[in-house]
């Protein structure tokens, strides 16, 4: 045989197994040979142009620096034969040695979100627009960033110095979860927004990533962001949602972050959080456990449906016979109400659209006009808000006790009106009865609401005896419920109660004078001012979560980075609240 392959294939015949073959060629591994050939050289390509524009933009050349270099003897010397020599060529690259890049300008471009490639562009253009020499200049992307990293570093020193001076020992921890994506991998992670709030300022202290959402991993990550800004001696108060991996009872984040920091801290659950776990068990009801997700049905039918609607077509709801007859009496107080409220500064559009639309059901105009917009995302904590953000005083922390108590009478009461509801709200809010707790039902010492002859028993109930089981919160059992009828507001009170006052080093001197004199007490205002500014509400948290997002080309893998930037942010928001669309550079 002559053919080399053919005598080759013969002897691989002839052994065991037959190892060779007769193929032709395999048309699929050929195209995706081919498509990965294309790719690369597509990729080279793009590396190519990418070095290219980094040259640009590292290097400035001046032209009428050029043409003063170029002397008529160099363009005798291209015109004669041989290699061509380029301007580029003959000029000795100089390295810049001003750094002018300051801390302001530096917290400017990061407030933008200028890249440091965009940064470059534009202080070039900037220093020859103010005759500067770009040559003398330190103007490049890695000087920039390197000037950036050690800007963010030294200024979220800075806050966490600044703040460590401006606090006291009675600091309140917020916290909430939310599942977000990941801003430098492609998947979820759960993101984890811790606010300290004390004397009335809020500060956002990190929002950490966690590997899992359960209680311990919270209460880590608490841990270690207080530690890292050194007021772990300094927390008296935790407010959070009351979810089962926060107040579980054995691995619960506030039973593990209350081990790490130091016995008996002050719980105070988000008020919002609790009675939305009351409105949707009456949801459920009513109108059936159709989904666990966090979309409502009904409301999702009507968004798809809303295309369909005439919104020029209606008529008030006051015209219905049966609502003019329970509403005809304050239907006018209502309107007044809600225009009032309208001309205030309010949180979100959703509560102006309530109040509108409040307006319009009972005949009358809104301040913009009659329009009925789109449904947008009602899910379940969407619509539970709109009902709660008004009509309960849940912010007010010095109201939450009897609030509370009149609640759960009302709910008692309403069994003769539907039981249904009555028993379900009944064992949802008989759950969360941390307010009825021995120290923070002494909230109520300072509650406008509560008669003076009710804070004369509290102050006698001081000297009463204290009961364990009820150290965190109020245990009401099922055959227990109706005698919740006969109690007031003292009967919550006990010797207990005075550890509110030591914990937050308030004076009691109010206490021994008559309490119909409190108001005009001076221990007394400044007590009510410090109960004042202890939040109770956990929305400041679930608020600072979302500014994550305005800073996805930016956020890197050190923490203390991600925290000046997320600062810039918030302090933005601060000044303008009303930016809540739109980049912060159309801002």
């Amino acid at each position: 045989m002559k053919i080399e392959e053919d005598r080759s294939f013969l002897i691989s015949q002839r052994q065991k197994n037959r190892p060779g073959s007769m193929l032709g060629v395999d048309l699929k591994i050929t195209r995706k040979e081919q498509r990965a050939a294309e790719r690369l050289k597509a990729f080279e390509e793009k590396r190519k142009l990418t070095y290219s524009e980094m040259e640009m933009a590292n290097t400035f050349i001046d032209t009428n620096l050029l043409s003063d270099v170029t002397s008529s003897e160099d363009e005798d010397e291209t015109n004669q034969p041989g290699p061509f020599k380029s301007p580029t060529d003959c000029i000795k690259e100089v390295r810049g040695s001003i750094d002018f890049l300051t801390a302001k300008l530096a917290a400017a471009f990061d407030r933008c979100k200028i890249s440091d490639r965009d940064a470059v562009h534009i202080l070039i253009a900037t220093a020859e627009a103010l005759n500067k020499d770009v040559n003398e200049l330190v103007i490049n992307r890695t000087s920039i960033r390197r000037s950036c990293l050690c800007f963010r570093k030294e200024r979220a020193e800075n806050i966490r110095n600044k703040y460590k001076l401006s606090i006291d020992d009675s600091v309140t921890i917020h916290w909430d979860g939310n599942l977000l994506p990941s801003l430098i991998e492609k998947h979820n992670v759960d993101r984890l927004p811790i606010v300290a709030s004390c004397n009335g300022k809020e500060q956002l202290l990190g929002v950490p990533a966690l590997d899992t959402g359960t209680g311990a991993d919270q209460a880590n990550a608490i841990f270690q962001t207080l530690e890292d800004w050194c007021i772990t001696d300094n927390i008296q108060a935790l407010c959070y949602d009351t979810t089962a991996s926060n107040t579980g009872r054995i691995k619960g984040a506030c039973i593990l972050l209350e081990q790490l920091l130091q016995p008996n801290i002050l719980y105070v659950p988000c008020r919002h959080h609790i009675y939305e776990i009351v409105s949707r068990s009456v949801f459920d009801v009513k109108f059936g456990k159709t989904t666990s997700g966090p979309d409502v049905p009904i409301f999702k039918r009507f968004q798809q449906f809303w295309s369909n609607v005439n919104t020029k077509n209606f008529e008030p709801g006051i015209k219905n016979d049966y609502v003019e007859k329970l509403l005809h009496n304050v239907s006018e107080e209502i309107i007044d109400f809600s225009i009032s409220y309208l001309n205030n500064r309010l949180p979100r559009e959703d509560y102006r659209e309530l109040l509108e639309l409040t307006i319009i059901f009972l005949g009358g105009v809104p301040p913009r006009g009659l329009s009925f917009k789109i449904p947008g995302a009602i899910h379940h904590a969407r619509w539970m808000a709109k009902a709660i953000y008004f009509w309960f005083k849940a912010p007010l922390t010095s109201s939450a006790t009897l609030q509370d108590l009149t609640f759960l009478k009302g709910l008692i009461k309403y069994q003769s009106v539907d039981k249904s509801i009555s028993d379900i709200a009944i064992k949802k809010i008989c759950g969360h009865l941390w307010y009825l707790s021995p120290e923070a039902a002494a909230f109520s010492f300072f509650d406008e609401n509560v008669p003076v002859e009710s804070r004369k028993k509290m102050i006698t109930a001081l000297n009463t005896d204290f009961e364990e089981e009820y150290r965190k919160q109020y245990v009401l059992k099922p055959n227990q419920v109706t005698t919740i009828l006969n109690k007031s507001i003292d009967d919550f009170i006990c010797s207990e109660s005075m550890e509110l006052f030591n914990r937050f080093k308030i004076n009691t001197d109010f206490i021994n004078i008559d309490p119909s004199s409190w108001q005009n007490n001076e221990s007394y205002k400044k007590a009510a001012a410090i109960i004042k500014n202890i939040p109770v509400i956990n929305d400041v948290a679930e608020q600072r979560v979302k500014l994550i997002g305005e800073y996805n080309n930016k956020i890197t893998k050190d923490e203390s980075q991600n925290q000046y930037l997320l600062q810039v942010v918030y302090d933005y928001r601060k000044t303008y609240p009303d930016s809540n669309k739109g980049t912060l550079m159309e801002k």
